[in-house]
């Protein structure tokens, strides 16, 4: 439940979760995916075809950027 209010409530999601930003999609927030390389790629081309901002490794950097192109 608590889950369901934050991904409802939030404009923006930092995740590494691919659920989480299906279910923020789907909220209309605007999710930004932190690619782990411990985890499965596999939702990476529908990502990219959704215009989900992709991080990887925790880029600080990159995420700044993306931070600084995203209409609230």
């Amino acid at each position: 439940e608590e889950y369901d209010t934050m991904i409802m409530k939030s404009e923006v999601i930092i995740t590494a979760s691919p659920q989480a930003v299906l279910d923020a999609l789907a909220a209309g927030s605007k999710p930004i995916y932190v690619l782990r390389e411990d985890y499965i790629h596999n939702l990476l081309e529908e990502f990219t075809i959704l215009n989900v901002p992709i991080v990887r490794n925790y880029d600080k950097n990159h995420l700044l950027e993306i931070l600084k192109t995203i209409e609230i």
